[in-house]
């Protein structure tokens, strides 16, 4: 593993454009635009691959065995230029980032017993093969395998893997006055309810990008028959866009109704009853494969049975989807 000489400490360019308008007494709108932009971001390749190259083309078929297309590309043959090693992995500057988005904000402060926040995010996140930026390799700077060809960023420029396109986010909060009486059936029984809600809706980041998966060596001395263009790197659709493969829209809505019991002059005892993905809907977090394509000497063939098969769904607090109620009490004081 090296570094480049003259490694720079990558840096962001950020700002932010907003305006408020007041729409009524109690309600006010945000409008924001956000731009960001990451540069001199870290890249690997890999100094130790082989330089040989002959053309070759794959015929590409649909899942019918019926030929769509055909794909050339050079194929890396021959050894490492230095058998002594594996992987030299370069690290060096050349990848950038880039966010945009658009935030809007509805806020009614409370009156009448209401009060209530929605908001609604459009954003796009672009990077050149980048990955999250906690992953192994940002870390680490240990191989060049997100991207497609060596030492080539730009050709991975597209959508990141922290892009979501859209986010909506509702809540509010009602606390009604039913009675002005002051007598302790009013105190007690009719009065001091809330009812509370947060509903989200979102769609689905990225899980990766489709790949090609390669059974056999269509060609002779092919240095690596994990890619197609046998550098053994990123085996993602080359004619494809970069993390094409997405997570599936998500809908969640909890609730809360609580009781809130004066106990003393400044204690309140609140007995919650809490419900959690009020509609019990469901969504896949993890997926069995990413194979799009399916190789065999010198043929491509579409393998859409393999995609979109979940393999999970796990969310926070107990691994678990599926509709929660819960009831709680608590003294505040």
């Amino acid at each position: 593993q090296m570094l480049a000489p003259n490694l720079k400490t990558p840096y962001s360019e950020q700002g932010n454009i907003g305006i408020q308008r007041q729409l009524a007494s109690d309600i006010s709108m945000n409008v924001s635009y956000i731009w960001s932009r990451g540069l001199q971001l870290y890249g690997v390749r890999d100094l130790n691959l082989p330089t040989a190259t002959t053309n070759f083309t794959y015929t590409i078929n649909n899942a019918s065995g019926s030929q769509v297309g055909t794909y050339t590309v050079p194929v890396i043959t021959g050894k490492r230029p230095d058998t002594r090693y594996g992987t030299i992995a370069y690290a060096e500057n050349g990848v950038n980032s880039y966010y945009n988005g658009l935030a809007v904000q509805v806020n009614k402060r409370f009156t009448h017993g209401l009060q209530a926040l929605a908001s609604y995010t459009w954003s796009h996140e672009i990077d050149d093969g980048q990955s999250y930026g906690e992953s192994t390799n940002n870390l680490w700077l240990s191989g060049a395998s997100y991207w497609l060809n060596n030492g080539n960023y730009k050709a991975d420029k597209g959508s990141g893997t922290l892009d979501q396109r859209h986010r909506f986010a509702l809540s509010w909060v009602w606390a009604p006055t039913f009675t002005h009486r002051t007598d302790a059936f009013s105190k007690y029984v009719v009065n001091g309810w809330q009812l509370s809600s947060i509903t989200t809706m979102q769609t689905g980041w990225p899980y990766g990008s489709t790949i090609v998966y390669l059974s056999d060596t269509p060609v002779t001395g092919m240095f690596s028959n994990y890619s197609l263009n046998g550098s053994g790197l990123s085996s993602r659709v080359p004619w494809g866009q970069v993390n094409d493969y997405r997570y599936p829209s998500m809908y969640r809505s909890d609730a809360r109704l609580s009781k809130i019991i004066p106990i003393t002059e400044r204690a309140r005892l609140y007995l919650n009853f809490e419900v959690f993905n009020l509609a019990n809907t469901w969504a896949a977090t993890g997926y069995t494969s990413n194979r799009a394509y399916s190789e065999s000497k010198g043929v491509i063939t579409a393998t859409p049975q393999l995609l979109y098969i979940p393999s999970g769904a796990a969310m926070p607090p107990d691994g678990t989807e599926a509709r929660r109620m819960q009831i709680s009490g608590r003294i505040t004081f």
